[in-house]
């Protein structure tokens, strides 16, 4: 039986909801920490449920992008893997500048890279296995900015 990734996008989203640190740096300019959600699984909705609006960068979307099992140990135990992806996006004008999102994204790779997590049955790990970077030049100077780490989880049953 493989882990639900359920119980995996509630354990990102709690652990990284759950850091002042992030939300300090999740703050849309000129406005108070917990303004918006900033966190995010799938998609960014088109109103954000805590502020009713559109949700202003920068903010955090995480989502999976694969499963794969091995029967280990004779059959009796699977080794389940897990792939998620978290996107740290954010809005530039004028001068460009990853420096904030490269932030943010040092931040989140502390709360999940190299994690062993025993509050979920079964126990899982966690492990960042790549980090890029892009950028989307727009009409009017606007740039939008994205920093990508890839994770592993992999967990027992």
């Amino acid at each position: 039986m493989a882990i639900e990734l359920a119980t995996i996008d509630a354990w990102i989203y709690s652990t990284l909801k759950a850091d002042s640190t992030l939300s300090d740096l999740l703050a849309p300019d000129n406005l108070p920490a917990g303004y918006q959600r900033g966190i995010y699984s799938l998609l960014a909705p088109e109103i954000d449920q805590i502020s009713g609006k559109q949700p202003m960068t920068p903010f955090v979307v995480f989502a999976p992008t694969g499963q794969e099992s091995d029967h280990v140990l004779c059959g009796a135990r699977d080794m389940v893997r897990s792939t998620y992806r978290v996107t740290v996006w954010d809005t530039q004008s004028g001068s460009l500048s990853l420096a904030r999102a490269q932030t943010i994204m040092a931040r989140i790779d502390t709360l999940l890279d190299r994690v062993k997590v025993t509050t979920t049955t079964p126990p899982i790990w966690c492990q960042r296995e790549t980090l890029e970077q892009s950028v989307d030049l727009n009409n009017g100077g606007r740039t939008d900015v994205a920093v990508t780490a890839t994770y592993t989880i992999t967990t027992t049953e």
